[in-house]
């Protein structure tokens, strides 16, 4: 004998008119998948696309409104430390809307207003930047502050050398 009996069934092609044993059709017994479970699978993806793409739009924009807003505080301290650079009479309404001129020219943000309100009333002296824009044609305008006092230098030495009661005793007289 070549082959076992076992070795000869497997060989043969099952026909299809053969029945399982519950009673059902041979072909009934293969694995698959029908129609509506395709259709369902299909439409479970399509949502999730929709869900993904959604996300990744919102992101975008919000990555877009911190980069605005970093390039506006970017804006608001060039424009304060240029005022802190001019001198003390230097710094009047003309020099303050050069600078302000200049900033804008010079930053990354398209159709911003730069503000600067100068205090020279007292010491110290405040300097306020704000820096306004808009995200988009129907936004409503972002605004970022800046606040900032310059003090008088001998006021500004004053403050940092210790008083008395802050030396140590052996430095005392």
């Amino acid at each position: 004998m070549i082959g076992n009996r076992l070795d000869l069934h497997r060989s043969r092609p099952v026909p299809l008119s053969r029945r399982a044993p519950d009673g059902r059709n041979h072909l009934c017994l293969r694995g698959g998948m029908t129609l509506f479970e395709v259709l369902a699978a299909v439409a479970v993806l399509g949502v999730l696309l929709i869900a993904c793409a959604q996300m990744l739009a919102v992101m975008t924009v919000q990555q877009q409104a911190v980069r605005n807003r970093r390039a506006a505080v970017q804006m608001a301290q060039n424009a304060m430390e240029r005022c802190f650079a001019a001198a003390r009479g230097q710094t009047e309404a003309d020099k303050s809307d050069e600078i302000a001129a200049e900033v804008t020219a010079a930053g990354m943000l398209r159709d911003a207003r730069v503000e600067i309100a100068l205090e020279d009333a007292g010491d110290p002296r405040g300097v306020r930047v704000a820096v306004a824009w808009r995200e988009g044609a129907e936004e409503p305008e972002r605004v970022v502050r800046l606040t900032g006092w310059r003090y008088r230098v001998r006021q500004a030495e004053e403050a940092a050398r210790p008083s008395r009661e802050e030396q140590p005793q052996a430095a005392r007289p």
